[in-house]
Formats: C-alpha cells, sequence, structure tokens
C-alpha cells in the first residue's frame, strides 16, 4: 500500500469510530476521579460517530470531500473538552492535506502536523500528558519518517508503536495519573481510534456491517409544542452566493424550527415545513445541495425529541440566557432565573455544539449568555459561540452553582459588557462541594479509596471519605466553609428528602452563623451538592 484513496479513507474512518464505540466505556472509566461520571470516551465516540455518518454521506472520488465531511462531522457533533479537541485534530488535518489527489507518507505527515498544531491553538493552556501530547509525538514522528523510503503500513504501524509507549508514559507526565494508576483517557481515545483507522486500512474491522448497527446520538433538546409542520428537512448548501440574511427572511417564512450554522463553505440548514420541496427550490438559488434528508415527523417514533425540534413563538429582548442543567430541581431554579432556554446535560450527557447552536437560535435575545455549568462544556459552548451570527458571551461556569451565582449577578438595565464582568466576578465567590460514590479502587489525593466509598469533592480535588452519606458531607463542607454566610444544599434524585432535613439540622448546629438552605436539585450521580458563599 502506497496511498490511500478516498474510498480507502472512508472505510478507515468508519472502522476507527467502530473502534472507539467498542472501546467506550474503557476509555469512560480511565478517569483520575473514580467517580460514575467519566465522560471521555463517550465524548469521544458520539462526536466521532456524528463524523463518521458525514463521512458514509461523502463522494468517495474525492479524498479531500472525505476528510472535509470528517472535518466538518466532528465540528457539529463535538461534545465535552475530548470531543472538541477531537474536532481541532481533524479541522487540522483537513487544512494539512488541501489540494492532495491521495494520502501518502509525505501528505500524512504534513495532515498530522497540521491537527496538531491547530488542536494546541484550541486550549488555552495545553497540559502535557494528555491527548494533545500523544497529537503530538505522532505528528513529530510522521515527520521524522516522512523522509524514509517505506511502506505505508510500515509507516502507520511505526506511529502506533511510538503512540502507545508515550501514552503508557503519561502517569510520568502528569503526578494526577500516576497517583491513580491509569493513563491518560483523551490519549487513550485517540490511539484506539488510530488503530482502529489502520484495522479498517487493511480489512481487520467489518467496517458496514458495524457501523449500520450503531446509532448516532440524537439531538438532546427539550420537548415543547404539538407538531404543525409535518416534514423535517436537512440539506447543505455548498459555495452559497447571495444574501444569508435574505436566504434566512425567505427561510422563515415557508417553515418554523430552523437552525442554520455556517463553517467555511458551506451552510448547514434544519427546518420544518409543510412542502420540503418549495424550501429546497429556495436552497438551490443559493448554491449546490447535498446531503438531503427529508423526514415525515408524524411517522417517526421518538416523539419527545420530535416535540422539542418544533417552532416556538420567539420574543424578540435585549438579553437571552440558555443553561446547561442536571436534575429537575435544578432547572426549575434557572427558570425561575429568567433562562430562556434549558439544555439537558452535564457528566455523562454532554450537549454537542449543534445542540447548542440549536438553541441558541431558539432565543430571541440580542446578546445570548451561555452558562455550561460544567468544566467539560466550556469549550463546546465556546465553538459554538463562533458557530452562530448573534452576540454570544459564554460565562465559563463549571458548576451549577456557579451558574446560579451568575444569574444573579445580571442586571437587566447593564449593557451586554457590563453584565458580562458582574456575571463573571460572581464566579469566584462561590465554592461548590459534591458528594457521590467510588466506582473503583484507586488513591487520590494521599486519600486510599475503595469501591463504594461515599468521597466529597471540592475545589478539584478528592478531599475526603467515608461509609455515611450526612456523615462526609459534614466534613467536606467543613473543609470548604471557613467564612461562609451561606451555604445551599441542593439535594439529588437518590436522596429521600427526610436524610436530606436531617442534614441540614445537624449544619445548623455547627455552622450557627451560617444561614443554611435546603433546595431540590434532583440531580443524579451527585447526592449532595453544596453552594458556599
Amino acid at each position: 500500500m502506497k496511498q490511500i484513496d478516498g474510498q480507502l479513507f472512508k472505510r478507515g474512518f468508519v472502522a476507527a469510530a467502530v473502534n472507539l464505540e467498542a472501546h467506550r466505556e474503557l476509555v469512560d472509566a480511565l478517569n483520575v476521579f473514580p467517580v460514575p461520571d467519566g465522560d471521555t470516551g463517550t465524548n469521544m465516540s458520539k462526536t466521532i460517530l456524528t463524523a463518521a455518518e458525514s463521512v458514509k454521506r461523502a463522494d468517495g472520488d474525492d479524498i479531500i470531500k472525505v476528510i472535509k465531511a470528517a472535518s466538518d462531522g466532528s465540528l457539529m457533533g463535538a461534545r465535552g473538552n475530548s470531543g472538541v479537541i477531537l474536532s481541532q485534530l481533524l479541522r487540522g488535518f483537513y487544512k494539512g492535506t488541501k489540494g492532495i489527489e491521495k494520502l501518502g507518507i509525505v501528505e500524512l505527515a504534513a495532515g498530522l502536523d497540521h491537527a496538531r498544531e491547530t488542536a494546541y491553538k484550541a486550549v488555552m493552556k495545553p497540559v502535557e500528558g494528555t491527548m494533545l501530547t500523544i497529537a503530538r509525538v505522532i505528528a513529530e514522528k510522521a515527520l521524522e519518517l516522512s523522509t524514509q523510503d517505506m511502506e505505508l503500513e510500515e509507516f502507520i504501524e511505526a506511529l502506533l508503536a511510538h503512540g502507545d509507549e508515550v501514552l503508557e508514559k503519561t502517569p510520568d507526565m502528569l503526578a494526577a495519573l500516576k497517583e491513580a494508576g491509569v493513563v491518560d483517557s483523551g490519549g487513550k481515545g485517540v490511539m484506539i481510534l488510530l488503530h482502529g483507522f489502520y484495522a479498517g486500512l487493511t480489512g481487520k474491522i467489518a467496517v458496514q456491517e458495524s457501523m449500520d448497527s450503531i446509532q448516532v446520538p440524537a439531538v438532546s433538546l427539550q420537548p415543547n409544542e404539538e407538531i404543525e409542520e409535518g416534514y423535517c428537512t436537512n440539506f447543505m448548501v455548498l459555495k452559497p452566493k447571495g444574501s444569508m440574511d435574505e436566504f434566512r427572511e425567505i427561510l422563515a417564512k415557508l417553515g418554523d424550527s430552523m437552525v442554520m450554522a455556517e463553517t467555511e463553505d458551506i451552510i448547514k440548514v434544519h427546518i420544518h415545513s409543510k412542502e420540503p420541496g418549495v424550501i429546497l427550490q429556495e436552497a438551490l438559488k443559493l448554491g449546490e445541495l447535498t446531503e438531503i434528508e427529508i423526514e415525515n415527523m408524524r411517522f417517526q417514533q421518538e416523539e419527545k425529541n420530535l416535540k422539542a425540534m418544533q417552532a416556538a413563538s420567539i420574543e424578540k429582548k435585549p438579553f437571552s440566557f440558555l443553561s446547561v442543567s442536571a436534575g429537575r430541581g435544578f432547572s426549575s431554579v434557572f427558570k425561575s432565573l429568567g433562562v430562556d432556554q434549558i439544555i439537558a446535560g452535564g457528566q455523562t450527557m454532554n450537549p454537542s455544539t449543534e445542540d447548542l447552536v440549536a438553541a441558541i437560535e431558539r432565543t430571541g435575545g440580542e446578546t445570548v449568555f451561555i452558562l455550561p455549568n460544567n468544566g467539560n462544556i466550556v469549550l463546546t459552548a465556546q465553538q459554538a459561540a463562533k458557530l452562530s451570527k448573534r452576540d454570544v458571551r459564554v460565562i465559563p461556569t463549571k458548576t451549577m452553582p456557579e451558574g446560579i451565582a451568575a444569574m444573579l449577578a445580571f442586571h437587566p438595565e447593564g449593557s451586554s459588557d457590563d453584565n458580562e464582568s458582574a456575571m463573571l466576578e460572581a464566579l469566584p465567590e462561590i465554592v461548590t462541594g459534591q458528594i457521590t460514590f467510588a466506582v473503583r479502587d484507586t488513591t487520590v489525593n494521599g486519600i486510599d479509596i475503595q469501591v463504594d466509598d461515599i468521597i466529597g469533592i471540592g475545589k478539584k480535588e478528592i478531599l475526603c471519605k467515608g461509609d455515611e452519606m450526612n456523615a462526609v458531607t459534614t466534613t467536606l463542607a467543613e473543609k470548604l466553609a471557613d467564612d461562609a454566610d451561606i451555604i445551599t444544599i441542593y439535594y439529588g434524585e437518590d436522596v429521600e428528602e427526610d436524610k436530606a432535613k436531617a442534614l441540614v439540622e445537624n449544619f445548623e448546629e455547627i455552622f450557627e452563623d451560617v444561614d443554611i438552605e435546603l433546595v431540590y436539585g434532583g440531580q443524579p450521580v451527585y447526592y449532595y451538592i453544596l453552594s458556599i458563599e
């Protein structure tokens, strides 16, 4: 094998997606913290599966179209930090291979080097010992070997061997990995993808049969009103010409629940209408169409998702808010504070870039504030903001209590800039504590942890453990609540109200001068979430 053409790249890429999906739980389990919400593998898998669906529909006679389909698909399907970094790797690979007809050793090396460069630029503070490191060392080895006369199989095998070797050394690069006794989860995901790609090239993975059995995750939107426009139409416009604003206005009159996103020379359109043919006729005036899909929504099985996609009356106003929320109680709090759009999500269920873009389009604010409320969703939110034509401001909230504090800092009379500053300034005033259970034996932060131990997390560390939920929660609060004025206890879906009230009584005895509040959060995974201010 000397070169890879479009059809062969498709086979390899789909095999990579199949391989990662098969090993998704293994990657999830490599979370440094032994908590039941490790989701690196899930996020990378959902991202690559969305990209693989785009690749399957691409013209296999043109390898650049295939690679671009992978880049565009991953961009819109990206979930979590690992998914966003993966999408940037594919975006960089596409940039580094523009203009080629086939991939040989030299072209592969150039693409991998551009992938490395693009991904590093996308992360504000790159950390070594992560998936970025794996991307870097593979690119460096590819450039080193690209001057040698060798078969493509030999070249790729050398890259895989080098990547595997460096992956095993990631615990020596990050103390947290070494203490937990795991390699980096994102780096493992990258290597699984590359091994899958090579297995697809060599025919070791039955690509088509495996891919057909995998369902790409549906958009996680919230249900709304009854469906009125019967046909869901999705398509892409290639190299569009003319006025986007005029095109948007025309489509708005022909249907509803419209979402439009742009990436380079492509417009991706989703719209509900009574006459999809009329929609496509208007789109043809703008440019060439591809990836056309028309579905009769009344015949589809997933009624909840269908209802979520239909139109709502959008009120034009100065500000709108979009919040990610895990738990019915938290969602009610955000709604009471004025949040327009609630996206169900959090650990293990991160929304995609496309989910967030769609939610932005369902708001009517001149300025839209996004509250990710999870450190693993911030990059996705920032990517969605870049894709939107609206004035979108991402407030990098990493917990739901931080999101609530940001909303409380908002002043309707203030400007967008003033409110953004006020919301950002509110974040350091909140300390968040979380109580959950361990899913494996490990040592973290000098604490020996066994499966099913109750653990308390605060300030990005596991601070305590025990075998009784309320006792561990009290210990955690004592470690975090120096000079606290208010402690709000949000109890989760697995905690009985009487148990939570008993905790409040205990807190009131210990923290005599602190206001203690109890709120139903309904969150999964975490028994209690503490907001300390």
